[in-house]
């Protein structure tokens, strides 16, 4: 009886290493056209810019080795340095999408009467294509029948008009308006699952020792999404260093590339002007400005024991 029992547990043992093995083996098999994908389109182009960034290239002649006169190029570029101050602005002014997707998560999630119609009016605009998006911002500000112009005009406040897109000193703050106006819904979806995941009996406790809704928020809400907040600061950074999509719809980097920024920079220098490895250099600058980013970020941050929040 012990003897049948000894091979009864050996044999299952062996039918469920033989179902583990086919198991992994399946999921290795399924995984391999991603990686293969991925490695193509995502990995292999990073070394290959580098190498490229050494090299005159009009993507279809010979190349000519012409050793760091590319990046030599790049330092003494004016008009890439100003592409990354516009990336700075980019950033800086992206960390916006904090408070105000706190807040529409707060208000969606203070269960007032009508929130989900609310949810999804305030996602609208993250659900568009940059193509759409650009678009229609591109006729709201448009100088002689743009919304807003005539809106101002209208209530007597037409001293106020401006050529939105046209005036180099102020096109990138109206870009910078657009993106965050955008991309707003994205973290108040973030928010709203980090404020669903804090339990209630935190707030019943607190209620019952007097605390009102500010000091709910401030020693209960805020520290619990601090986790999400340096999350999604790691989002910001790397989604403003190399975003490209709405500024090239609406200004393509003008008005005399005040609005350009490393990667409309990149693309015209690439595609427009087919001085492939010096759009390579540019995106090599991106990638390392952009790693050199998050290791400060993270060491500002994520370190235990660290933190500027």
């Amino acid at each position: 009886m012990i003897i049948k029992k000894v091979n009864s547990s050996e044999s299952s043992k062996k039918e469920n290493n033989w179902v583990f093995e086919f198991l992994t083996n399946a999921v290795i098999v399924f995984l391999i056209p991603s990686i293969i994908i991925y490695g193509v389109f995502f990995l292999f182009p990073i070394p290959m810019s580098f190498s490229l960034s050494f090299f005159e290239w009009n993507g279809v002649g010979q190349l000519d080795f012409t050793g760091f006169s590319n990046w030599i190029n790049l330092f003494t570029d004016a008009t890439f340095w100003n592409s990354l101050l516009n990336n700075v602005i980019l950033v800086v002014g992206s960390f916006a999408v904090v408070p105000l997707g706190i807040g529409l998560a707060l208000m969606i999630n203070s269960n007032i009467r009508g929130s989900k119609i609310f949810k999804l009016f305030y996602f609208t605009p993250y659900m568009f294509s940059a193509v759409a998006i650009g678009l229609i911002w591109s006729y709201i500000l448009q100088p002689q029948l743009g919304v807003i112009n005539s809106l101002l005009k209208t209530i007597g406040a037409g001293q106020l008009a401006r050529p939105w897109l046209a005036e180099p000193n102020l096109a990138i703050f109206v870009m910078v308006a657009i993106i965050v106006w955008r991309f707003v819904p994205f973290y108040m979806i973030i928010y709203l699952a980090a404020l669903k995941d804090i339990p209630e009996r935190l707030y019943e406790a607190a209620r019952i020792d007097g605390a009102n809704a500010w000091q709910g928020f401030r020693y209960i809400t805020l520290p619990s999404l601090k986790p999400t907040i340096k999350m999604t600061g790691i989002l910001i950074i790397t989604g403003s260093l190399r975003y490209f999509a709405l500024v090239w719809v609406m200004t393509q980097g003008g008005p005399h590339n005040s609005t350009d920024l490393m990667a409309t920079y990149m693309y015209k220098q690439t595609f427009n002007s087919f001085k492939m490895g010096y759009g390579s250099t540019i995106a090599t600058a991106m990638f390392v400005i952009s790693a050199l980013s998050i290791f400060a970020y993270y060491y500002l941050t994520m370190r235990k024991g660290r933190g500027i929040f």
